[in-house]
């Protein structure tokens, strides 16, 4: 059984370098930790799109956190902003926004029975006033590391 890991990152949301530079380090983590079947890409893909929402709807500081135990990883981004409503509306594939947790989904299989309030894999939680943490899987599997003999 492999123990499960913590990490956790801050960043301000109205610094693009901070945020560009978050992603970055986001991936080296993955990529050190992660096996070959992994979809890095998708993971990052993943992590953009919340950050992109979080640098536009709610200012201030994020905190990124990766909770990694036997195998998938949790990716979870927080905010201190206004919250949104969630009440998520019938997919439209013609809708010109809004359209973020569902790619998100897409990305992250959305096989995990995570739901809060948000699409099937993905845990929304949010307060009017004190901010939105989501939670998703990352398609990405631990490597196994080999024992020292």
């Amino acid at each position: 059984m492999v123990p499960a890991s913590l990490i956790e990152w801050r960043f301000r949301s109205n610094d693009a370098i901070d945020a560009i530079g978050m992603r970055a380090t986001v991936r080296a983590f993955l990529c050190t930790e992660a096996d070959s079947s992994s979809d890095i890409d998708g993971a990052i893909a993943i992590f953009g799109e919340l950050t992109a929402n979080v640098v536009q709807h709610a200012p201030g500081e994020v905190t990124v956190t990766i909770t990694w135990g036997a195998d998938e990883p949790c990716l979870s981004v927080a905010d201190r902003g206004p919250g949104f409503i969630t009440h998520f509306p019938v997919y439209d594939l013609w809708r010109e926004s809004g359209r973020g947790l569902e790619i998100i989904g897409a990305l992250a299989g959305s096989n995990h029975a995570t739901d809060r309030d948000g699409p099937e894999g993905i845990d929304v939680r949010s307060r009017a006033g004190k901010g939105t943490t989501i939670r998703v899987m990352l398609p990405v599997h631990r490597r196994v590391k080999q024992a020292i003999a």
